[in-house]
Parts: structure tokens; sequence; C-alpha cells
């Protein structure tokens, strides 16, 4: 674990620092989504796109774009959700060639639930922050969220290129 030694440390020794303690964080997330899509009966994959349609239905191909998933992979995803009652399919009313997945309401409450305890756990250990603290972390939140979009993006392109490979060198 990477700790701060002295308060000497320079800017960018900080940003590291915080840039590698929010990938651990993100693996722990990950971990905690696993177990939690385990316990619904569903993939991990399943349960990202879950909370994609969270914000409302969506298209399968917008659900592709959005996970970088293929049409065919999606529509494996969909089929499984659909089964385990999660969402519903529409034909979408404007292109009967396009399909709208609508999550089911009820379960998503049933999700919303499971996540509570994380919810009240961080209630408490942000506890001691002001609202200005709480706006600052908001805002570091959104900042890192685009810049992880960024970054997908661009690994995605970088990958689509003609021969693009991937790199073999883990040290």
């Amino acid at each position: 674990m990477e700790v701060l030694t002295s308060p000497d440390t320079g800017r960018a020794s900080r940003l590291r620092v915080l840039v590698r303690g929010i990938s651990r964080t993100g693996a722990q997330y990950r971990l905690f989504s696993d177990a939690l899509a385990a316990r619904l009966g569903i993939g991990p994959t399943d349960l990202e796109c879950l909370g994609l349609l969270e914000a409302g239905a969506a298209s399968a191909g917008q659900l592709a774009d959005l996970t970088g998933l293929t049409t065919g992979a999606i529509t494996g995803m969909i089929d499984r959700l659909e089964t385990a009652g999660y969402v519903r399919r529409e034909v979408d009313p404007g292109d009967r060639r396009r399909v709208i997945v609508r999550p089911v309401p009820q379960r998503l409450d049933e999700v919303n639930a499971l996540y509570e305890p994380l919810v009240e756990g961080a209630t408490r250990a942000l506890g001691p922050f002001g609202d200005a603290d709480l706006d600052l972390l908001l805002d570091y939140q959104r900042r890192t969220q685009q810049a992880l979009q960024m970054e997908t993006a661009r690994l995605r392109a970088e990958a689509a290129r003609p021969g693009a490979g991937r790199s073999a060198d883990f040290s």
C-alpha cells in the first residue's frame, strides 16, 4: 500500500497515490458487485447493464455502445435479465426494428435494497465531512467518472484500429 511519508510529498506523487487508490477502490467495488450479482443469480456484466438502465430505458444498440459489448452479447444479456424478471423488451414505436429495454421498477427496488448496507456504511464513513467537503467529493467523483469514460473510449478506439494488438508486457 502506498503511503504518503511526509507532508513535503510533491503534487505529482500525491496524484499518483490518489489514482492508484481509486484503482484499488474500483477493484474492491468490482468484487462487491460480483458478490451482489451472484446473490441475485445474474452475471456481473448483467448487473452493470441493469445499473445503466436505472437512468431509464435504452435500446439494445445504446447498451452495446455503453458497454462495449457486441450486439450478440447484449442480446444474450437482455435474454438473461428478461428471464430473471429484471427487464422487459418493447418494440420502439418510432422504429419497429429497434428493441427498447426497460427495467422492471419493482425488481430495481429489490436490487437497490441490497445496496442499502453499503450506502449506510459509506454514509457513516463520510459523516465527519461538511457540506463543502461533500461538494468537493461530488465534483471529484464527476471528474473521475468523466476521465474514466474518456480513457475507456480511447482504449476501445485504439483496439479497433487495424493492426492494433494487445501488449503482453506486464512488468
